[in-house]
């Protein structure tokens, strides 16, 4: 039985030779596992020994580079019951090799560690070291080129322990001078305590003892000069100590490539680095190898700060005197040293340094960095770049070159991929890469069936082997019964570098056979289907039926295979009696049956309506089905003094979603005929777009679409309570509706093209026209045929209709005014509106019942969104 280009044997021994070019040559596949060299291979035995794999982690090729060979898995007839088991272990193997893909390429991307865009090699290295990332698995691949020159971060920012303080205590070999404070302290025969400075002459006057001179003389000889004197004095009868106060300053010279040159007063106790750090350090054009330190026109020492940095060596840090001179030379010979040294950063040379000095002054060469083959690049005599490939193993006189001003050495990263592994992967206890040793074989990693996981396939396992010379791939079938149940040793096959076992798990393997429920049950879904599993099962699998669940039926629905293809059957159950065990009723179910808990017709654990404004008692209210509106008035204590039945609504949800579905149709019928007429014209003439008006069309076109329906259903409550009850309008309420009886409201606003847009105080027997007049009258622009009146009871009056008729007395005009839309005598809070005439609005000549299309929404939202002059004056309630 074989599969798989190309092919191992399953077992070892007896299998036929796979093929292989008459004369050897051809890798056989006789003979054990790993197949033979030579042969005819054309049914034979395979007739060489085994090739054994390598013993030795360096010998093994670096197999992540050179061709990858499609692998064709081919059916395997017979001991799985044909090629299904194998085409889904295809796909399962499939997936886990595109998850390990994704999974490497991911960590490829993935930022390193928080502060790596950081560019300072400094914060980086705070944040993770080389090794850190190693052991993370995040180590970058490719050289960092991003490298800084060697030392010059000392300096930025001036650390105070190297500020020479004027108190610390002083040497004995140093010289006193003028301006140095001496502090002598007497005790004995006469106790006294003298703070004396050293004048411009070097002396110092002394009670009782006169001048004393100590100026040019050491601490050490101003110490005994001065306990002598004492002493002569006072016969020998006191004791003393000679300490130094304030120290001197004095005057240095910091000059060439420093940050800032120029003159420093510091201690007398500074040295060669303290005047370097008062400078702020060389800039990286000045020598941090050769800094000079001249005194009377010679050069006394060179400092080189690499021997403070790499070796922590001080000795030529002298101390400075008055008027000495600190120059830095221009920075010598540089050469980068990047990738897997302890650091990389850009060194300058001194004499002749060789590559494997220059890899000492870097703290070596990490353990990641891969030293057989490592690369300069070098520029030739001013002209050209090339690149010289070297063994660190087998460094020479000859290959440990001398470095060159320019060089850039850069130090690799050794392979990510192990050279000795063998992997375990899959539905198992113990994931991962385990060790390679010759003579490995299955059972010395998959030690038991404690090793598996449960619901392991047992039938079929995998070994993914790459084959020598080209490392295509092959499989290798296990059988994991006959491995760990019945011993059979044949199946413990020896296993090669970077075989990799697949364990896979029974539900990748065969059809997922699962048992569905739907309704009134608290966890409805899909779950797995278990041999014997009963009607009661699935509903407590469920979570149990819910209090509203119609326990006397349910429908139960399954597919049935028949000859003549797949029958779909209805069952009708009884979820109470079989939650209760009851055997007729509680029969088996099969795989793929679908359960559907049905839920007691109108089941509503209580509705809720709102009852707000001037009702004695306003609030929440829960209803019974079909409670009309009277009812929950009278149980909200019926209407105050100041309610406005007139004003009244009924706010229902389901009003408010037809109405919301009907509104997008008129924004979206709005906005087709808005941008239609701009693209024809697009056509014609590109230029003639007018920008202004484009964005005015999309101001409009979003007001609108923020507008909410407030899904009012227009109710009257006019006249008492009793008259109301029985009414058309007393309908049902439902749960979720509001219902608002206002108070009573003594104004008429008006809106749109009038002179004023305002609220006027209601009139008893104020017409259209009178309020008209009060606002100014219409504009220019209006368009007086498409004025409205919105009713404060929901309803609209617009010019437009046809029955509006009669004669009326104006008491404002002191006239008749006879008939129309005009006469008409608004109520208390209704709202006049005056549309713009829409054909003098050039962006909205193409537009077809834009007044329509205007009153609709102010009637569906409450909220009038007017233009004037041609421009969106906002949106205003008007209700």
């Amino acid at each position: 039985m074989t599969f798989g280009v190309p092919v191992f044997a399953q077992t070892g021994g007896g299998t036929t030779g796979g093929g292989g070019a008459s004369g050897g040559g051809a890798t056989g596949l006789g003979g054990g596992l790993g197949g033979a060299a030579g042969g005819t291979g054309a049914g034979g035995t395979g007739a060489g020994a085994p090739v054994p794999g390598p013993t030795v982690p360096t010998s093994l090729p670096d197999i992540t580079g050179g061709p990858e060979i499609p692998v064709t898995l081919e059916s395997i007839e017979g001991d799985f019951g044909g090629g299904k088991p194998l085409e889904q272990a295809k796909e399962a193997l499939q997936k886990m090799i595109e998850d390990r893909r994704t999974r490497d390429a991911q960590l490829r991307t993935e930022t390193l560690v928080p502060g790596m865009e950081d560019s300072g090699l400094r914060t980086r290295a705070q944040a993770a070291s080389n090794f850190e990332l190693y052991i993370w698995g995040r180590m970058p691949s490719d050289v960092e080129l991003q490298i800084t020159q060697f030392g010059y971060s000392l300096f930025e920012n001036n650390v105070i322990t190297f500020t020479p303080v004027t108190t610390v205590p002083v040497g004995p070999d140093y010289i006193v001078g003028p301006d140095d404070q001496l502090v002598i302290t007497v005790w004995g025969a006469t106790d006294a305590r003298y703070d004396v400075t050293v004048d411009r002459e070097g002396k110092v006057t002394l009670p009782e003892l006169g001048v004393v001179y100590v100026g040019g003389l050491t601490f050490e000889e101003t110490k005994a000069l001065i306990n002598k004197r004492f002493n002569r004095f006072y016969k020998n009868t006191v004791q003393l100590t000679v300490g130094m106060g304030a120290l001197r300053t004095m005057k240095i010279f910091v000059v060439g490539n420093v940050v800032q040159p120029g003159t420093f007063e510091v201690s007398s106790l500074s040295t060669l680095v303290n005047g370097m750090f008062a400078a702020g350090g060389p800039t990286k054009n000045g020598s941090m190898r050769n800094i000079q330190v001249k005194r009377d026109g010679k050069t006394v020492v060179s400092f080189d700060f690499y021997d403070f940095l790499l070796r922590g060596d001080k000795s030529k840090d002298i101390r400075l005197l008055p008027s000495d001179v600190v120059f830095v030379p221009p920075v010598g010979p540089l050469v980068g040293l990047a990738g897997n040294v302890n650091t990389p950063a850009v060194y300058e040379l001194r004499g002749e340094t060789r590559l494997q000095d220059l890899l000492d002054m870097a703290g070596g060469v990490r353990a990641t960095g891969y030293t057989q083959r490592i690369q300069v690049e070098r520029i030739f005599k001013n002209a050209a770049k090339g690149v010289l490939d070297l063994n660190l193993e087998a460094l020479d006189e000859k290959s440990n070159i001398i470095m060159q001003d320019g060089d850039v050495v850069k130090i690799f990263s050794i392979s990510q991929t192990i050279t000795n592994p063998i992997e375990l992967s899959g539905n198992c206890q113990r994931p991962g890469t385990y060790e390679w040793r010759e003579g490995i074989r299955i059972k010395d990693i998959l030690t038991g069936p404690e090793m598996l996981l449960p619901n392991t396939f047992f039938e079929f396992a995998l070994i993914e082997r790459l084959v020598p010379p080209y490392y295509q791939k092959a499989y290798v079938s296990i059988d994991l019964k006959k491995l760990l149940f019945e011993g059979d040793e044949d199946s413990n096959l020896e296993l090669q570098p970077y075989d990799k076992i697949v364990i896979f798990d029974r539900k990748s393997m065969e059809d997922e056979e699962n048992v569905r429920i739907a309704g009134a049950v608290n966890r409805p879904g899909s779950f797995e289907f278990r041999e014997g599993m009963r009607l009661s099962d699935l509903l407590k699998l469920a979570g149990g039926l819910k209090r509203y669940a119609y326990r006397e039926m349910g429908e139960l629905t399954r597919v049935r295979l028949t000859q003549e293809g797949p029958v779909t059957e209805r069952l009708l159950v009884n979820p109470g009696r079989a939650m209760r065990g009851d055997p007729d009723y509680d029969f088996p179910l099969r795989e793929d049956d679908f359960l559907h808990v049905r839920q007691i017709p109108d089941y509503h654990v209580y509705r809720v309506v709102n009852v707000i404004g001037q009702v004695k008692f306003p609030g929440a209210y829960t209803i019974r089905k079909g409670e009309p509106v009277s009812s929950v008035i009278e149980r909200a204590g019926g209407y105050t003094a100041n309610a406005y039945l007139k004003g009244a609504m009924l706010r229902r949800a389901s009003v408010a979603r037809i109405q919301k579905n009907h509104l997008e149709q008129i924004i979206d019928r709005l906005e087709f005929q808005l941008i239609r007429p701009e693209g024809a014209r697009a056509l014609i003439d590109s230029n003639a777009v007018d920008a202004q008006a484009e964005q005015r069309k999309t101001d409009l076109i979003a007001k609108l679409r923020a507008q909410t329906p407030m899904g009012r259903l227009t109710i009257r409550l006019w006249g008492p309570l009793e008259s109301f009850k029985g009414s058309s309008d007393d309908i049902p309420m439902e749960g979720g509706d509001s219902l608002v009886v206002p108070e009573r409201s003594e104004q008429v606003q008006v809106l749109g093209s009038v002179f004023n847009e305002s609220a006027f105080v209601h009139r008893a027997n104020g017409t259209v026209a009178t309020y008209l007049r009060l606002a100014g009258g219409a504009t220019e622009d209006a368009d007086e045929s498409e004025m409205f009146l919105l009713k404060v009871d929901g309803t609209v009056a617009s010019a437009r209709q046809p029955d509006i008729s009669g004669v009326h007395w104006d008491p404002e005009g002191h006239r008749w005014v006879a008939g129309g839309f005009l006469s008409l005598r608004p109520d208390p809070g209704d709202t006049l509106v005056v549309p713009e005439e829409f054909d003098n609005v050039a962006w909205l000549q193409d537009i077809r019942d834009i007044s329509q299309i205007l009153l609709n929404i102010a009637v569906t939202t409450g909220v009038f969104v007017g233009i004037a002059n041609g421009s969106i004056v906002g949106a205003r309630t008007v209700r």
